[in-house]
């Protein structure tokens, strides 16, 4: 996936929080200014991740439009045609930059799915150059071709014949064992009698009403693209509550959910309200399919927006 390097003003970053989270969980590798550590030379830094960037995605706003640093980043980004601008209050760009079409992320409030992501995420691989774009789509299969390949050849067709010739009499024998007719009234005596009770075949229990009944606390943890997440589910009746901690691009988090549990085979839990504690802001609710084996769920998470997945396990504490 691409590297991706995200420049903007400061009095966005409420949304650019989680907009790196969500680039994070496509599989794209993310550097904003969060990540510049102590002692470090900010501007050697800078400049250092913005030559190796494939891709320099340009958050406008009322105040980067203003700001010299960004538009010195925005104007690398464009001189080596790798610039992806987003509009995120629907602030035009300064002059030099309306010629590049912008994806307007205005109106969203850094929670759920924006409506232009699908938009951002096709334009980093259109100017990164990945291909994974077209590959991710299904083939068309070989049976529908129109072309010379799909044409029989006529050895081929007189094989079809004679295997439906054989597959006819074959059908016929089939039906004559079955009906028998030379047995006459002989068939109804070898019948069941109607009044015999018939065995009811074995079926499967009906659901517990009671639920995924996974009460308790739970340890609980999974890795995205290298970030572990770690923490406790503690769960009572239908509903359930995790809390964890991560360190992604964004710096240490601390982040509680609130979660309904419900099924049996499999366990869905679905969170919601993300709240974080302490950390940066910006945190999308995680939902979680488990399959339980005692004391241990294993399963998968997934972001909201079906961007991420990767497998999950929690054990009782």
């Amino acid at each position: 996936m691409a590297k991706l390097f995200l420049s903007y003003a400061r009095e966005g970053r409420e949304l650019i929080g989680p907009i790196a989270q969500l680039l994070e969980h496509a599989g794209h590798e993310v550097w904003w200014d969060r990540r510049i550590f102590g002692g470090s030379d900010f501007s050697l830094e800078i400049a250092r991740e913005l030559d190796s960037a494939d891709v320099v995605i340009v958050a406008w706003s009322g105040a980067s439009v203003a700001s010299h640093w960004v538009k010195d980043e925005a104007a690398e980004g464009r001189n080596r045609n790798r610039l992806v601008p987003l509009l995120l209050d629907g602030t035009v760009p300064p002059l030099g930059f309306r010629q590049i079409h912008g994806i307007d992320f205005s109106g969203w409030d850094g929670r759920g799915a924006p409506a232009a992501l699908h938009d951002l995420l096709r334009s980093i691989d259109l100017v990164s150059g990945a291909e994974n774009w077209q590959a991710e789509r299904p083939a068309t299969p070989a049976a529908h071709s129109r072309g010379p390949t799909a044409q029989t050849s006529p050895r081929r067709t007189g094989l079809i014949l004679a295997s439906a010739v054989a597959g006819a009499a074959l059908l016929i024998v089939a039906v004559l064992l079955v009906a028998r007719p030379w047995a006459g009234d002989t068939a109804a005596a070898d019948a069941p009698s109607r009044a015999e009770p018939v065995a009811a075949s074995p079926q499967a229990p009906a659901p517990s009403a009671s639920g995924a009944n996974i009460d308790g606390r739970w340890r609980i943890s999974w890795t995205i693209n290298g970030t572990p997440y770690r923490g406790t589910l503690v769960a009572t009746g239908a509903t359930a509550r995790i809390e964890l901690d991560a360190t992604t691009s964004m710096g240490r988090q601390s982040v509680r959910q609130d979660c309904a549990v419900a099924g049996e085979a499999p366990i869905q839990v679905t969170c919601h309200n993300a709240e974080v504690v302490s950390g940066p802001p910006g945190y999308m609710a995680d939902s979680f399919t488990f399959e339980r084996r005692g004391d241990v769920l294993s399963g998968n998470t997934s972001d909201p927006l079906g961007l991420m997945s990767a497998p999950v396990t929690a054990r009782r504490e």
